[in-house]
């Protein structure tokens, strides 16, 4: 299997592409972490981790 890593900053999240990165964990059986200041990508998340004064919590 083909590794590849991805780099997409919040405006390309943001424009309704996350789709995409939502079909290749799916449908491809890709890893994909993003990092995103927006409640509604995270909500439309499998998972999703939060950094808050440092530390690591799941949602």
């Amino acid at each position: 299997m083909a590794q590849c890593v991805t780099r997409a900053d919040h405006p390309y999240i943001q424009g309704g592409r996350a789709t995409v990165f939502r079909r290749l964990a799916h449908d491809e059986g890709k890893c994909v972490i993003l990092v995103t200041h927006s409640r509604a990508v995270a909500d439309a998340s499998d998972e999703v981790i939060r950094l808050k004064r440092g530390r690591l919590t799941r949602a």
